[in-house]
């Protein structure tokens, strides 16, 4: 709901779906405020632990979806996890490949096409605005062109630090 407006939503498609594991109270209460609310429903649902066609069962056929910021995350937190105990970082980044796959291949048995877009660099700028530190956040493995780029300014000085600024590479691709 950061990154994707819903009245742009409800304006192209008659019934929206927004699709997490976890809706934030703040976004459960955006959608109780709206106008339209009655053609919104929040569904909370792991995609990783379900199939296309049981999604399908459950929820219905889909015309679109929009893939929004999620690439980078989905493996964010397990990678984490998986560094506190001390798995190999090779290990760590199959995963990330695999999940990130996995993840575009569902939307692709959902869906004829999708929107996807995210984060998929990191830049570490220091004060004179030149890159000390650049890292991807989606995975050389997963096979997406994007259409269209921007850099976004996540965190700038002094947010995290006063000696540098955090920005995302941003990608959109419709597949």
């Amino acid at each position: 709901m950061l990154e994707t407006p819903l009245d742009l939503l409800l304006e192209k498609f008659e019934h929206v779906d927004l699709i997490d594991v976890v809706h934030p109270k703040s976004v459960q209460a955006e959608v109780r405020r709206h106008p339209k609310r009655e053609r919104v429903r929040l569904l909370e649902v792991d995609l990783n632990l379900i199939s296309a066609e049981s999604f399908k069962g459950l929820y219905g056929n889909y015309d679109f979806a929009v893939s929004a910021n999620l690439l980078s995350q989905l493996p964010f937190v397990l990678g984490q996890n998986m560094r506190k105990n001390k798995i190999a970082e090779e290990e760590i980044s199959r995963f990330a490949a695999d999940l990130q796959n996995q993840h575009l291949q569902f939307l692709r048995s959902l869906v004829p096409k999708f929107l996807c877009y995210s984060d998929f660099e990191m830049h570490v700028l220091d004060k004179n605005a030149q890159i000390i530190e650049m890292a991807p956040t989606v995975s050389a493995q997963v096979p997406i062109r994007w259409q269209s780029t921007w850099m976004w300014e996540l965190a700038p000085a002094p947010e995290l630090s006063r000696n540098y600024s955090v920005h995302l590479k941003v990608g959109a691709a419709s597949i």
